[in-house]
């Protein structure tokens, strides 16, 4: 692993992230807390993105936007995501004329191609990190349809995560799991850092108005909720098919689902008995719906990386359902339930996490048990890991060019 010894002045770092930015999406979460967070500790920090975002939201670096076209704000391959990259690298590569950073962070898969090319492009040694937030094999077959289009989808994810990730001067991965993964795809273990996904302090609060309006809307009935975006790698068919289970044994509870994506986005059909779809682009109403919940699930089966979400509901003190292969070190029975990957046990897990909560020394129990698992996974206590990786590379770089 990366030595995180070695402590010199604060470099510049230019992130890179092939995304609209900031949106409610859980890697621009991320993004956005980890770069506030870097400059509240004093770096000087620029982000440079796709042309889209949401600029209510806050954020204390310098964000720099391609002339990319309009890629939406979903995941996902399309036509016009290589034109955007294109726009990426162009606007990136004129700050680099302009300005020279000490290190280029890159956030996701075509952000790390753009940093090196980047590399490629300048006349100095330039440190790439790559903050491998999934592994692509993985995550691209999630977003076809049909066996032969998941199988080219996993292929051309292979190749990526086989040649690009070795070339970069630093993997950061979020778990061991992670880490073995890169590993096995050729990433010198020396070259790997494994640094526990983290947010900053900010709460998703909201006034005794919005939450009034919440808890008359649900009528005080029990409420399963799942914050997050509709696309492939969800695996929202799962909470679906296991909600539908649920309501015949809890007739009464409901499925509130907050999102700033459109309800055809997540139900082409019509919305499903017992669903409530309530528009997240406001965090006051994701503050009302969190602080009326009674519990919280993640369906998503994806090893590779970690779900922001989960962190955002423990920071809401929401006990947490999710599928065991993809939350296993996050997820225990001190903070939830870990279910298969099938219908009936997730059914049967959220079954049965409503009903411990309903006892109140149980609950209160979790609520103590999930206060300190949002605790473990705060950027306060890495920020400092990660200047430290900075310095690393930025020593290495200087010793190289001398």
């Amino acid at each position: 692993m990366l030595s995180s010894r070695l402590d010199v002045s604060a470099p510049n770092i230019l992130m890179i992230a092939a995304c609209p930015f900031p949106t409610r999406q859980g890697t621009q979460v991320f993004v956005r807390h980890l770069g506030n967070a870097l400059a509240a500790a004093g770096h000087n920090v620029e982000l440079v993105c796709f042309r889209q975002g949401d600029i209510r939201q806050d954020v204390s670096f310098r964000v720099t936007r391609a002339s990319s076209p309009d890629v939406g704000s979903r995941s996902g391959p399309s036509w016009l995501r290589p034109i955007a990259d294109l726009a990426l690298l162009a606007t990136t590569a004129r700050i680099l004329r302009r300005r020279r950073p000490t290190i280029v962070h890159c956030h996701g898969f075509e952000a790390l191609a753009v940093g090196l090319c980047l590399r490629g492009l300048v006349g100095h040694r330039l440190p790439v990190v790559y903050h491998a937030h999934s592994a692509l094999a993985a995550e691209l077959p999630t977003y076809f349809t049909g066996s032969m289009h998941r199988k080219f989808g996993a292929l051309v994810g292979r190749s990526y995560d086989r040649l690009l990730p070795q070339r970069a001067d630093a993997v950061i991965v979020f778990n061991d799991a992670q880490a073995e993964y890169y590993r096995g795809c050729g990433v010198d273990g020396s070259n790997l850092a494994v640094i526990p996904l983290g947010l900053g302090e900010d709460e998703l609060g909201c006034s005794r108005g919005v939450k009034d309006y919440y808890n008359h809307l649900f009528g005080g009935r029990s409420v399963v909720v799942y914050a997050g975006n509709p696309d492939g790698y969800q695996n929202l068919d799962l909470l679906w098919r296991a909600f539908s289970l649920l309501r015949v044994r809890r007739p009464d509870v409901l499925l509130a689902v907050v999102s700033h994506h459109s309800q055809v986005a997540f139900f082409s059909g019509g919305v499903p008995a017992g669903v409530v779809m309530v528009d997240g682009s406001d965090a006051e109403a994701i503050g009302g719906v969190l602080a009326n919940s009674t519990i919280a699930v993640c369906p998503r089966e994806l090893r590779a990386g970690v779900p922001v979400k989960i962190l955002n509901y423990f920071r809401a003190g929401l006990p947490v359902v999710a599928v065991a292969s993809a939350a296993r070190g996050l997820v225990d029975a001190s903070v939830g339930r870990c279910a298969e990957n099938n219908p009936a046990d997730f059914a049967a897990a959220m079954d049965s996490l409503l009903s411990a909560v309903a006892v109140s020394e149980v609950r209160a129990d979790y609520s103590i048990s999930l206060r300190a698992r949002a605790s473990r996974y705060t950027l306060r206590h890495q920020v400092d890991v990660y200047g430290r990786l900075y310095s690393s590379l930025t020593v290495h770089s200087n010793a190289d060019c001398a």
